[in-house]
């Protein structure tokens, strides 16, 4: 941990008794009847009075929050500081600590507090998480306060971050924020090159042939790139996969399913990229350590994808403004569906929380319809709420957060499963075998398949839960 915000002066760690909070209450209707106790019942109502001081000394447990001083998970300035001081204000018994965290120090401490027995209360981790943090006994099962609950409405989430956080109908985080990734064009150029600019290509085949056209070259020397799959390399071949109807894994999410003819298409898309291009070498070439960001805004990529704010980046906004930025949807597969790749993350209740109550108490607060949508509108990230995130109240008419919001029902992102970590790993060394021709794409498949396999087999044999 780098640094703590308290919200409130008091952090004793002491949880008043229900019997002394039962006795305090019951002591004080007595008195406010103005009745006299018998003789024979002073020393009951002495103990009762002893037991009232004690109640009043003592207090609830804090909420402790690890939060990430990132995007999502910015609570002690702007408007997540705002919510919290709101949630303090409404509930002047409750107390949020807010731990600010690195995202390293989350992923690698919080198996350890928890341990050791000494979990924070909330944790806001990545959303493909919540699955490998539950069965590994780290992230506990909040099915039942879900449930309960009249704030959250799993019908009202979207299936994906749904899917995302719960594994075999139990949940184990609530989705929180996520963002989509969208696909940019750079208008001037394609008027330049006679491409419409006022829709990017519709399928790969039109992808291929504005790529051919956007492409700029002095021989063999790239002077401006066609497309550049931005933020993620996982995007160049997930999405295609995805629109495919692709999945990673079996719909009982114990086999892995990345070795079939929808991935090897997804990859022979990608390597066709490339290619066009004078091949990924001479792409990272050209490159070199220039933030893909900067690549596009200057005008040295026609094509690219990134979060659907990017443009909006506080660091990246005086660039954007130079260019006439188009954005569309990323072309599909010929009878595929539409399909995006997204991040986001997601907030879990560890196993072994002090004051698990407490804690989703306030995860219901967040999600409260004016608070979920006000901490997106600022941030410019999307509710996780289809009903929030698509409403007027949200788009505000953004062409951005109108395409983004409507995105989301088709977007997906890396693997959500037991082992993800690992999983992940796996799969980007795959790709990385194949985009470097160091493996055929059949081989590779192949050898990453059974990899994912070992992994997801060990994660659940290891599995804490019975179900």
């Amino acid at each position: 941990m780098k640094s703590r915000t308290d919200f409130h002066v008091t952090r004793r760690h002491m949880l008043a008794g229900t019997g002394a909070a039962a006795g305090a209450v019951l002591f004080a209707a007595c008195a406010q009847g103005g009745m006299a106790p018998a003789a024979g019942d002073a020393p009951a109502a002495d103990e009762e009075m002893k037991q009232a001081d004690d109640g009043a000394m003592m207090e609830k447990l804090p909420v402790n929050f690890w939060a990430i001083d990132m995007g999502g998970s910015n609570w002690v300035k702007g408007i997540g500081e705002e919510i919290v001081a709101e949630y303090h204000e409404a509930n002047p018994d409750e107390n949020v600590n807010v731990i600010v965290t690195t995202y390293g120090d989350t992923i690698n401490k919080l198996p350890t507090v928890v341990a050791g027995g000494i979990p924070p209360d909330i944790s806001y981790i990545d959303a493909y998480l919540p699955k490998d943090f539950g069965v590994r006994g780290i992230a506990a099962d909040i099915t039942n306060y879900v449930k309960a609950s009249t704030v959250i409405d799993a019908d009202d989430y979207y299936p994906r971050v749904v899917f995302d956080s719960t594994y075999r109908g139990h949940w184990f985080g609530l989705p929180w924020a996520p963002t989509v990734f969208t696909y940019f064009y750079n208008k001037d150029v394609f008027v330049e090159v006679g491409l419409d600019p006022d829709s990017g290509p519709a399928n790969w085949d039109e992808l291929d042939a504005a790529i051919s056209k956007t492409l700029k070259k002095d021989g063999d020397n790239i002077e401006r790139l066609g497309f550049w799959y931005g933020n993620s390399s996982l995007v160049w071949w997930l999405v295609p996969f995805w629109q495919q109807g692709g999945r990673l894994l079996s719909d009982d999410e114990l086999e892995s399913t990345i070795d079939n003819e929808l991935m090897e298409t997804a990859f022979n898309l990608t390597l066709r990229f490339f290619d066009l291009q004078g091949g990924l070498d001479a792409m990272n070439e050209f490159k070199g350590d220039e933030r893909h960001q900067h690549l596009f805004s200057t005008g040295r990529c026609a094509m690219w994808t990134d979060v659907m704010n990017i443009t909006r980046f506080e660091q990246y906004e005086e660039a954007f403004a130079k260019i006439t930025v188009g954005v569309d949807t990323y072309p599909v597969a010929e009878g595929g569906s539409p399909a995006a790749y997204r991040g986001g993350g997601a907030h879990l209740m560890p196993e072994g929380s002090n004051n698990p109550d407490g804690a989703f108490k306030f995860l219901e607060w967040l999600f409260l319809e004016p608070n979920d949508r006000r901490f997106n509108d600022v941030r410019d990230s999307l509710p996780a709420r289809r009903s929030v995130a698509q409403s007027e109240e949200f788009t505000q008419g953004d062409p951005l957060r109108i395409q983004g919001a409507r995105e989301m029902d088709g977007a997906q992102w890396v693997v959500s499963a037991p082992g993800g970590r690992k999983i992940i790993g796996i799969h980007v060394r795959m790709a990385s075998s194949i985009w470097k021709r160091e493996k055929t794409v059949p081989e590779a498949l192949a050898d990453g398949n059974e990899q994912v396999q070992q992994a997801l087999d060990e994660a659940l044999e290891n599995s804490v839960v019975d179900f």
